[in-house]
């Protein structure tokens, strides 16, 4: 993800049920919640954070971590 000018790595868990979901990174540690789907995009908050995410169709998702005004954003790679 990138944001304020650095970049970090973020691991996207959407549990199987597709209840919940959690990002996973060194600057914020482990931040899950319920999440709500509109077409292909799911979303969650934690805390204050908010987070969207919309799938491609290459496998791949764009990720955006909302927190007091800043926006952190990148893509994410299914792996199994």
């Amino acid at each position: 993800m990138n944001g304020d000018g650095q970049s970090y790595p973020c691991t996207v868990i959407v549990d199987p049920t597709e209840k919940k979901a959690s990002a996973t990174g060194p600057i914020f540690g482990n931040e899950g919640g319920a999440i709500r789907i509109s077409g292909d995009t799911i979303s969650w908050t934690w805390m204050l954070d908010s987070w969207s995410m919309t799938l491609n169709a290459d496998s791949t998702a764009h990720v955006v971590k909302c927190c007091m005004g800043t926006i952190h954003n990148g893509t994410v790679k299914k792996i199994k």
